[in-house]
């Protein structure tokens, strides 16, 4: 099968071509997030490098967020309007799955971090059992929590206890790193700054094994997942996390 993928949901917009389990080609830039300017242009110069025509494509990825609500809706719009033209499924992705396609090597806990801005992370528990060749084991759903109930939640945990590392990726690295570090001490590992924005390439190849499983869906059906609480209990308890660590 080959698939084109598209990720926009960060500062950084990309778009990667996958036949099978080979990366054609991958265009990635970290430049301004101009992605509406910059998205289809993208997958042109894509396709036409790896001398590859639209009609060749058997399916689309996307990552449906968290992330950026308006790069989020940039790319699931410029995905829907070209798996309706071309009649193909598209794979809607987790960016936070995405993130830890990118890690998959690591046998262990990966944790990814988006900034959500008041110190709250849009993140997730996954782990891998194979090195990345099967997608991970969710181990705690997408949310949006404040990095201190993270913690809390990850201390309290039997793999911390037991000392096991976690690996954390995510552009809410910089943001969190020295009160990762404080609490959780050595467990605490963390992925290299290139690993930290959503790749295209992780996204298509987490795309084609959705694909294969039989998760492309019709265009119509993908929707945005931007994680924003609207539970008036969880709101009220990350006020008094943020009175709690005095910010």
């Amino acid at each position: 099968m080959k698939l084109l993928a598209v990720e926009s949901t960060s500062m950084a917009a990309g778009a990667a071509l996958i036949e099978e389990g080979r990366l054609l080609g991958e265009i990635r830039l970290n430049h301004r997030k101009t992605h509406s300017e910059q998205l289809l242009p993208m997958v042109d110069q894509l396709l036409t490098l790896c001398q590859c025509s639209m009609e060749s494509l058997e399916g689309l990825a996307v990552s449906v967020g968290p992330g950026s609500f308006t790069g989020i809706r940039i790319g699931v719009a410029t995905v829907k309007g070209l798996a309706q033209a071309l009649n193909l499924p598209v794979a809607g992705v987790s960016t936070l799955e995405t993130l830890a396609w990118q890690v998959a090597p690591f046998q262990g806990r990966v944790v990814p971090l988006m900034d959500a801005q008041r110190n709250l992370v849009y993140t997730a528990g996954y782990h891998f059992h194979r090195c990345g060749e099967a997608p991970p084991e969710i181990i705690t759903p997408p949310d949006v929590l404040h990095i201190q109930e993270l913690l809390e939640t990850l201390v309290s945990e039997s793999m911390v206890s037991q000392e096991k590392p976690i690996l954390f990726t995510g552009d809410a690295l910089p943001l969190h790193r020295e009160r990762l570090k404080g609490v959780l001490g050595d467990r605490a590992v963390f992925a290299l700054s290139i690993h930290a924005m959503p790749s295209a390439a992780a996204l298509a190849q987490c795309g084609l094994f959705k694909m294969k499983a039989g998760e492309g869906v019709d265009p119509a059906k993908v929707q945005p997942v931007y994680l924003r609480t609207s539970q008036a209990e969880k709101v009220h308890h990350q006020k008094e996390l943020l009175k709690k660590a005095g910010k």
